[in-house]
C-alpha cells in the first residue's frame, strides 16, 4: 500500500499485534482419524521471535470489491494475496461477522517459512484478534477458535499463546500453566520442508513398520505430562523427527553440530525443519554459527508467557 491510500482518516481504526513463533516442545502422532487426517497430542510453546501484524478497518468498501488489502516488508520472502493466511483470515472474520469496512493489513515478516514455527498460523491468528478487538465481535473467543480452525490446525493455538496442548489436529487447544522463562536457540536449515511430505513419509513409515512387525507403530496410553515446570523436562521428542531428517539429509550436520557444541537437549519443530534447543550456559551464537558452517541460519529467542504473549 502506497501513496494517498496510506494516509489514515476519520472514522480509520488500527492495531498493531505482535505473531509470535511456537516450538512443539513435544509430538505424538496417535494415528489417523476417519477423514484421513492425523491425530495428534502435542504441547505448543510461544516464543519471542515474532512477526508484526498491523490492521486498519476503513469506514467504506472500495468499489472494486476489494475488502482485504495486504503489504508484506520484512526479512523473509513470504506469498501476498489470497495465498496468504492473513488475508484468508480476514475474509473468513468479514464473512462470518459482516461490517462495512475495508481491511488493509500490514505485514513484517520475521519467522522463517516452512520451519516448523507456525509464523503463517500466528499471524492469521492476529488478524482475528485484531479485528475482534477492532470491530467488537465475536463476544466469545470460542467463536473465534471455530473460524481459526477452518483456517488451520495451528491457527486456534495462536488466539491462546504461552504454554498448551493440541489435540485432535492439534487445533483442540488446552492452556496449561506456563513454565519458566528459558532461552531457546532455533536453526532453520537453508530449505523449506512440506508439512505435507514429513506426513506421508511418517504415514508410509508407519505402515511399513506394521507390515514388518505386525503391530501398530503409532497410538498407546496418552503421554503424562512432566510435573516439573523447568522447559528442559518438557522437550520429550517428536514423532515426525525421523521423515523430516530422512526428507532432508542436511538437518544430520545441524543434530552434529547441537550436540558437539554441547546442548543438552535438540529436538525438530513440528514437522520441521527448525531444530530447537537450550544453549548452555555461555555460548555465543557466533561460535555456534562457526561449527555449523552454514548448514543452518541461527535465531536466538527466548519462551514468551501466556501473560507476555497477551492475546488471551
Amino acid at each position: 500500500m502506497s501513496g494517498g491510500a496510506d494516509v489514515p482518516t476519520a472514522g480509520d481504526r488500527t492495531l498493531e499485534l505482535d505473531a509470535p513463533a511456537k516450538v512443539n516442545l513435544w509430538l505424538h502422532v496417535r494415528g489417523r482419524s476417519a477423514d484421513g487426517y492425523h491425530v495428534l497430542d502435542t504441547v505448543f510453546q510461544s516464543l519471542e521471535l515474532a512477526d508484526s501484524v498491523t490492521v486498519r478497518c476503513r469506514p467504506r468498501v472500495p468499489p472494486t470489491g476489494e475488502r482485504v488489502r495486504l503489504s508484506v516488508t520484512g526479512t523473509v520472502p513470504c506469498p501476498g494475496g489470497r495465498d496468504n493466511l492473513c488475508v484468508r483470515a480476514a475474509e473468513a472474520y468479514l464473512e462470518r461477522w459482516p461490517a462495512p469496512v475495508a481491511v488493509e493489513i500490514e505485514l513484517e515478516k520475521r519467522i522463517p517459512v516452512g520451519a516448523g514455527l507456525g509464523g503463517g498460523s500466528s499471524d492469521a491468528a492476529s488478524v482475528l484478534l485484531a479485528l475482534r478487538r477492532l470491530l467488537g465481535a465475536p463476544g466469545r473467543r470460542a467463536e473465534l477458535e471455530a473460524t481459526a480452525r477452518t483456517l488451520g490446525a495451528d491457527v486456534p493455538f495462536f488466539l491462546v499463546g504461552g504454554t498448551a496442548r493440541g489435540r485432535g489436529r492439534g487445533d483442540f487447544v488446552e492452556p496449561l500453566p506456563d513454565l519458566r522463562p528459558s532461552p531457546l536457540w532455533l536453526i532453520a536449515p537453508p530449505v523449506e520442508l512440506s508439512t505435507a511430505a514429513v506426513f506421508a513419509e511418517h504415514t508410509r513409515s508407519a505402515e511399513h513398520t506394521r507390515s514388518t512387525r505386525g503391530s501398530a507403530a503409532t497410538g498407546g496410553e496418552p503421554i503424562a505430562l512432566p510435573v516439573d515446570r523447568r522447559i528442559e523436562r518438557w522437550i520429550l521428542g517428536n514423532d515426525l523427527e525421523p521423515s523430516a531428517r530422512a526428507l532432508c539429509p542436511g538437518l544430520e550436520a545441524i543434530y552434529t553440530a547441537l550436540q558437539r557444541f554441547g546442548f543438552p537437549s535438540v529436538q525438530l519443530s513440528g514437522s520441521g525443519g527448525v531444530v530447537f534447543g537450550i544453549p548452555p550456559r555461555g555460548a555465543r551464537p557466533e561460535s555456534l554459527a562457526r561449527d555449523l558452517e552454514g548448514a543452518g541460519k541461527i535465531y536466538v529467542t527466548r519462551t514468551r508467557s501466556r501473560r507476555a504473549f497477551g492475546a488471551a
